[in-house]
């Protein structure tokens, strides 16, 4: 009898293990490295990689957003709700007991033929527990709870790629907000000079040195520039509304200071080698966590298939009296097993059975796709930084030819031996070199920020 109880208990356990499908995470191949990585370091990239750019403003801003952006704090409240979901998971496992009080006075009609018998006005007094538990043989409300527990580990994940988003919003916002107030003071000297340029040709036309298309042509050239001026003040406005929407305050209650000049990250990018997305991305790693949640749903369905054991139980005090309520001769009891089995469901089962391992095979094609994802962005990134790097050497020498192009024709005209529209054309040079300086600036930024976000660096 011993013997056959521990075969059965075996057989059962056998049973319920087999409900889930074993669990594998899907094989991805990954290259051995990046294609740009010959020109980045195969080193970690930094955890707190915005520091590299050395603007304590863009620290602060930072740390704040961390404190109190809003989308961040609804990630955290997603974690919370998600783990008392799986708490509820857990507690199906175990039995339920409540407890139930009843009184009441009935009085039954006088037209019917059994108040001959029975008194017309009667009392019932009630008080008891009741049961239930739902005996987990086959496995279904562990993979229930399993599943459960995945979908709580994903959210962690959702909320860590939010982390990670945040960090390169808050310094994207940041560089574009100090490019359009280094290019607001590049276009108001370039307004200036437009301005001058104007007045001298005025003067020529009353001369009869230049005619009116010359004069025409040169205040269309002034209202581009001035155009170019109110569109960066507007871009500069909305740029601290965003960060100020990122930190979580009114746009009007946050005043942000901003840099001279455009931060510059001159740390040599570390990428790591491709495997390593798989570990730090938390895109990739929600979906893991997603795809074995699915695979327990599977489970969770096949188990549908099988008889649930339940086992029912109660034990209260009642009575017709108030004066022998809780007397020994009103208690009364009940014990018993219960055995449900869906028998004929017209493919119900099997349909959820298809239908969750449909949801599970899509989990494995969004997983290999996150992984193609955010190869796609690290290659991108990567050729992005290193071109805008190129760019940015031949502009800085392109505008050092032009400050020293001014400065020998501004020589030359304080001699005499150059026209002062000469060097209106000088200045004016230099100015569009360091418009077109500030662009390359802000796009070298932009994507030392991306190629991180793309490497999942910041956690």
């Amino acid at each position: 009898m011993k013997q056959a109880s521990i075969l059965y208990i075996v057989v059962l356990s056998v049973l319920s293990s087999c409900m889930a499908p074993k669990y594998e995470v899907p094989h991805h191949p990954m290259p051995e490295k990046f294609k740009n990585q010959s020109r980045a370091s195969r080193c970690e990239p930094m955890g707190q990689w915005w520091e590299q750019f050395n603007d304590p403003i863009l620290n602060a801003l930072i740390k704040q957003a961390l404190k109190s952006n809003y989308e961040l704090r609804i990630a955290l409240e997603k974690i919370e709700e998600s783990r008392e979901f799986y708490n509820q998971r857990r507690a199906n496992l175990f039995p339920v007991i409540n407890i139930g009080s009843d009184v009441s006075r009935v009085r039954v009609s006088k037209a019917l033929d059994i108040t001959a018998t029975l008194p017309t006005i009667s009392s019932f007094y009630s008080l008891g527990l009741d049961s239930f538990w739902e005996l987990d043989v086959w496995g279904k409300l562990r993979n229930a709870k399993n599943a459960q527990y995945y979908l709580f580990q994903a959210q962690v994940e959702n909320m860590r790629d939010i982390y990670i988003m945040l960090i390169a919003q808050v310094a994207r916002e940041y560089i574009l907000a100090t490019a359009f107030a280094n290019r607001i003071c590049i276009l108001k000297n370039r307004i200036a000079i437009d301005s001058g340029t104007l007045t001298l040709l005025k003067d020529l036309f009353h001369a009869g040195l230049v005619s009116q298309i010359s004069v025409a042509q040169q205040e269309q050239v002034l209202a581009t520039s001035q155009d170019l001026l109110k569109a960066s003040q507007t871009d500069l406005i909305q740029s601290k509304n965003q960060i100020a929407l990122l930190l979580g305050v009114n746009p009007e209650a946050i005043t942000i200071p901003l840099a001279k000049r455009v931060p510059l990250s001159h740390v040599r990018v570390a990428t790591g080698i491709p495997s390593d997305l798989i570990r730090r991305r938390p895109d990739i790693r929600q979906v893991e966590r997603e795809l074995a949640s699915s695979n327990e749903s599977v489970g969770q369905a096949i188990a549908e298939w099988f008889p649930s054991f339940c086992l029912l139980g109660g034990m209260s005090s009642e009575s017709s009296k108030g004066s022998s309520w809780f007397t020994g001769k009103s208690l009364a009891w009940n014990i018993g097993p219960s055995i449900q089995w869906p028998l004929i469901n017209f493919g119900r089962i099997k349909a959820n059975i298809k239908a969750k391992e449909s949801v599970k095979r899509q989990t494995a094609l969004r997983y290999s796709q996150a992984i193609i994802r955010a190869l796609k962005e690290v290659e991108d990134f990567l050729a992005a930084y290193f071109n805008t790097l190129t760019q940015y050497d031949i502009v800085e020498r392109q505008l050092q030819q032009a400050q020293l192009q001014e400065q020998l024709i501004k020589a030359q005209y304080e001699s005499g031996l150059a026209s002062y529209e000469t060097l209106l054309s000088a200045q004016k040079n230099t100015v569009n070199t360091e418009l077109v300086c500030i662009q390359v600036q802000q796009n070298m930024s932009e994507n030392v920020v991306s190629l991180y976000k793309a490497l999942g660096g910041g956690w």
